[in-house]
């Protein structure tokens, strides 16, 4: 059997991801490092909606196997070179992960914020540096090879959008590598008009 490179970086990433998600389950105590972003404030929220890194790779969805109603009717959209890697075959988890300077992943909806998690740096070469744009106003820039003061690596970036309607939020690869393994939104209350 020949493994390609890619292939191979494929069998790598799903054996780190077997091996880290394995220690998963005892980390629910542990408080994890989150760097906020945006108009932080305190807003009234109902739900969380935590989301695996699929979603549309310049206009068309992957993996291309999921079937989504409608047409860009999922909130994730990436543009530039991105590859999908499933890292749960059971579950049907998918990271997303790019190497491109320029290389962005847009999140569109109506939420108090969003959090992007990282796969931990310390698993992967050359990890970079990301910007992260709010409504298409730069709100920070950091390096995804960063630990807290706990020595813990720095994994969730929270950009509060400070808005209760539409909002568009924005990671772009500036340097390096990024590697997705998710998202989490919080949505603002939800009104009943009776």
């Amino acid at each position: 059997m020949v493994l390609t490179r890619r292939g191979g970086v494929v069998v790598v990433l799903w054996v780190l991801v077997a091996c880290g998600l394995a220690g998963c389950g005892g980390e629910h105590t542990t408080p994890v490092p989150v760097e906020k972003l945006g108009p932080v404030t305190n807003p009234a929220e109902s739900m969380a909606l935590d989301v695996d890194a699929r979603g549309y790779v310049n206009g068309i969805f992957q993996p291309s196997n999921t079937d989504v109603k409608g047409y860009y009717q999922y909130p994730v959209s990436y543009t530039g070179e991105w590859d999908l890697v499933q890292t749960n075959a059971r579950q049907n988890w998918f990271l997303a992960m790019s190497v491109v300077r320029g290389a962005q992943v847009d999140i569109v909806g109506t939420m108090t914020r969003v959090i992007f998690d990282f796969w931990d740096h310390r698993q992967y070469a050359d990890a970079g540096r990301v910007s992260f744009w709010l409504d298409g106003a730069r709100v920070g820039e950091f390096d995804l090879a960063r630990t807290a003061a706990t020595g813990q690596a720095i994994m969730d970036y929270m950009v509060y959008t400070g808005k209760t309607t539409l909002a568009t939020v924005s990671m772009r690869i500036e340097t390096g590598r990024a590697v997705i393994t998710g998202y989490r939104f919080i949505f603002p209350p939800i009104v009943v008009n009776r």
